[in-house]
C-alpha cells in the first residue's frame, strides 16, 4: 500500500514538473517575443529618424543650389 501511494506522489511530482517546464517555456517564448517587437520597433524608428534627415539634407541641398542659381542670375544681370 504504501508503494502505492509513493508511486502516485511520484506520478503527481513528475507531472508538475512537466507542467511547471512547459510554463516556463510558454514565458520564455513570449519574452522573446515581446523583445523581437521592440527591436523592430526601435528599428523603425531608426528608419524614420534616418529618412527625415536624408530629406532635411536634400530640402537644403536643393535650397543652397536655388539660392547659387538666384546669384548666379543677378551677377550675370
Amino acid at each position: 500500500m504504501n508503494t502505492q501511494k509513493a508511486e502516485y506522489a511520484l506520478a503527481a511530482g513528475r507531472k508538475e514538473i512537466a507542467n511547471l517546464r512547459q510554463k516556463k517555456a510558454c514565458q520564455i517564448d513570449y519574452e522573446r517575443r515581446v523583445k523581437e517587437l521592440k527591436i523592430k520597433e526601435v528599428l523603425r524608428s531608426h528608419s524614420w529618424k534616418v529618412t527625415s534627415i536624408e530629406e532635411q539634407h536634400l530640402k537644403a541641398e536643393f535650397s543652397y543650389k536655388a539660392e547659387r542659381g538666384n546669384l548666379e542670375e543677378s551677377c550675370l544681370a
